[in-house]
């Protein structure tokens, strides 16, 4: 976590894999929201999740509300437009 970063980070959603993982943090720190994956280390540090059981998708906990906001506004987005889109 930054020095400057007031709060602590919380768990947000577990993603399936590196890319969808990489792609969120992407899209909340796009909306000021500091957002962490550990996807340079998943599965090589013990204390973090592997691969297999996704990857965890951390936020600070005073924007944790903001963060589930804008990801059920994504997902909805997401199954709104049509397949192969």
């Amino acid at each position: 976590m930054r020095a400057d970063m007031p709060g602590r980070l919380v768990p947000l959603k577990i993603c399936d894999g590196v890319i969808e993982a990489k792609l969120y943090v992407s899209m909340l720190k796009a909306y000021g929201i500091y957002a962490f994956a550990a996807t340079e280390f998943a599965g090589t540090v013990p204390y973090m999740r592997a691969p297999t059981e996704g990857i965890e998708l951390k936020v600070v906990d005073t924007d944790l509300e903001a963060a589930r906001e804008l990801l059920t506004q994504i997902d909805a987005d997401q199954s709104d437009s049509p397949k192969g889109a």
